[in-house]
């Protein structure tokens, strides 16, 4: 009895006719004109893609000879978040109860605001002691 490898060797080869060209992504084509909205060769575009619309790329694949029309569309937008630095102060309450928390809390740094009653620490202490969650205003 032969093997699993050598009725593989043995099987017939499939001719699947001519050589097909292989398949380029779009993006890798050459980009023979890129206009903004507005510009003449646009305007089908605009109209149904409206403001959404940032850019018409038009392409050619020379192997199958075709020009690719592409188009570059806003999807999302949404305000930019304010990064938090690690030095940045944030006031973070701890209880008075909880002595330990508050002499760890001294030992890295922190100082308590009598008028607000929170500690004032940088994000990267309250990180370290594992008060993010407390964290109730970040100060400049």
């Amino acid at each position: 009895m032969r093997s699993h490898t050598e009725r593989q060797a043995v099987a017939p080869a499939i001719d699947d006719g001519p050589a097909q060209a292989p398949i380029r992504w779009t993006h890798q084509l050459p980009v023979t004109k890129k206009m903004a909205p507005g510009q003449p060769g646009t305007k089908r575009w605009a109209v149904q893609y409206g403001d959404k619309l940032l850019c018409v790329r038009y392409r050619q694949d020379p192997q199958r000879d075709e020009r690719i029309v592409t188009v570059e569309l806003e999807v999302d937008r949404a305000p930019l978040r304010a990064r938090r630095l690690e030095s940045d102060e944030v006031a973070v309450p701890i209880d008075w109860q909880e002595t330990a928390l508050r002499i760890q809390a001294r030992e890295e740094g922190a100082r308590w605001d009598s008028r607000q009653r929170v500690w004032r620490m940088s994000r990267a202490q309250a990180r370290l002691l594992r008060l993010v969650d407390r964290i109730i205003e970040t100060t400049k």
